[in-house]
């Protein structure tokens, strides 16, 4: 089909859809009166909170700096790795992370589920925070 043609078959199926003030209706604000409805509804019900980091560290190098400027995270420091690991059991931090100077380590809750795709991407995006 030639593009003259085509273009021709655009405007013939523009102007009958135009025409027809139900389809235009439909086609344009019925969306936007659902985008406004569930919106309104279902919107704003929560503040947003950063995900939780706990960082606990015993190397010489501090990659809390790292971390915290990235904005995405609200970050924790802890004195211990116990401390930090009974944080995260009781839910209060989602993602634990030790650093011992070389090795980055990660604690979190298996059973939470619901987070998982969170704490993967804390995990990356710290791993890459921290290898730049």
């Amino acid at each position: 089909m030639s593009r003259n043609k085509l273009k021709a078959v655009f405007i013939a199926f523009a102007k009958e859809a135009f025409r027809n003030k139900l389809e235009v209706f439909f086609t344009l604000f019925f969306p936007m009166i659902f985008l406004l409805l569930f919106g309104f509804f279902f919107g704003g019900s929560s503040d947003y909170q950063k995900p939780s980091v706990g960082l606990y560290q015993t190397g010489s190098y501090d990659i809390s700096p790292v971390i915290e400027d990235t904005g995405a995270w609200s970050l924790s420091l802890f004195d211990d790795e116990t401390s930090l690991e009974e944080k995260i059991k009781s839910g209060d931090i989602l993602l634990g992370v030790t650093f011992d100077g070389e090795k980055i380590s990660y604690l979190y809750r298996e059973g939470d589920v619901g987070q998982l795709s969170t704490i993967e991407m804390a995990r990356a995006s710290i791993s890459a925070a921290v290898e730049k």
